[in-house]
């Protein structure tokens, strides 16, 4: 990790260290938690000793019987406390994929010259075990983002299953199918509808279009399909001096340094040879990596910050009205799952 990154982390540790949510090490990385913590403890609150799971479930019964109640208040306050888990997993495999990302760059900075006759003339280094263990690292990382991108979208896709009453498979959560029922299902009562109507809202009004969806199918390619061809650009600029003027060397050449740019695939849901059949589109996204990784990270915090809200007032109307969701039993079809 870059020292400056570390620094943020290592100052947030000079106020309060105790918490389960929202502790020094999330602060240190920018992540907002008050949303996180407000539905997790509103939730934890609501748990009854004496009878087990959320207290005011006991209304459901004999429907949802005990068992359930408690397997599914426990695989809740899971879903909700793991969407900062994955949150901080991703924070940290962004912060070390830029960390390789410059080393690997400046492995390469000085592979290219320049002549006054012929230009910018390339001359790469043949890679050695520093280089190619920096650009693996690098890899590793942003597809460990990417896998922790996606397990933040499912683990919310958790809370929306058990605070709306969908009637899915709290375990097997996953938000694409849980759009997918919020927009289509026949099953679905107003409640659910309207929450879906403005959820889809949200998305939309937290990154550009289709960001989740191109998130998503990317998770999907790096974690279920064949890898897409990696391709970096190489950027070489003059090092400049005062009065911002290109420095030279004693032979008056001009003194390049080269910096290595990584793009993603622009469309992660088809091959490397489908992509380039559709040759009136690019393959790759013009930004940088870095520039996508990170916007990730705002549009899903910014998503998470606004449906966590959302979910918490819709928990304190149920509380106050069970019977205005019913929980279905659907969200643990076997209680306890038989092990195999």
């Amino acid at each position: 990790m870059r020292k400056i990154d570390l620094e943020k982390i290592v100052e947030a540790y000079s106020g309060e260290k105790k918490a389960v949510i929202g502790g020094p090490f999330s602060r240190g990385l920018g992540i907002s938690s008050e949303p996180i913590l407000n539905l997790y403890t509103s939730i934890l609150e609501d748990l009854d000793q004496n009878n087990y799971g959320i207290s005011w479930w006991q209304s459901y019964e004999p429907s949802l019987s005990w068992k359930r109640r408690i397997l599914i208040s426990d695989h809740l306050l899971k879903c909700i406390s793991s969407i900062e888990d994955n949150l901080i997993e991703g924070h940290i495999h962004f912060l070390e994929a830029k960390d390789f990302w410059e080393k690997y760059s400046k492995f390469f900075e000085d592979s290219i010259k320049h002549s006054p006759d012929k230009g910018f003339i390339p001359n790469f280094p043949p890679p050695d075990v520093i280089s190619d263990m920096n650009l693996n690292l690098r890899d590793t990382h942003i597809s460990g983002f990417f896998r922790a991108a996606g397990s933040v979208a499912d683990c919310l896709a958790g809370a929306i299953i058990g605070i709306m009453g969908i009637p899915k498979d709290l375990k097997k959560a996953d938000l694409e199918t849980t759009r997918e029922f919020l927009k289509n299902s026949k099953k679905i009562t107003s409640i659910q509808k309207e929450f879906g109507q403005w959820f889809e809202m949200q998305i939309a009004n937290a990154g550009p279009q289709d960001w989740l969806s191109w998130t998503m199918k990317y998770r999907n390619m790096l974690v279920h399909r064949a890898r897409r061809l990696q391709i970096d650009s190489i950027i070489p600029k003059p090092v400049l001096g005062t009065n911002n003027r290109p420095l030279v060397d004693h032979l008056d050449k001009l003194i390049i340094k080269s910096k290595i740019v990584f793009h993603l695939a622009k469309n992660p849901e088809v091959s490397d040879i489908e992509a380039f059949i559709h040759n009136n589109t690019k393959s790759l996204l013009e930004e940088s990596a870095e520039t996508t990784m990170n916007g990730i990270l705002k549009s899903l915090e910014t998503l998470i910050n606004s449906t966590l809200v959302k979910l918490l007032d819709t928990w304190k109307q149920r509380k106050a009205n069970p019977s205005l969701i019913p929980q279905p039993i659907n969200q643990w079809p076997k209680a306890p799952t038989p092990l195999i």
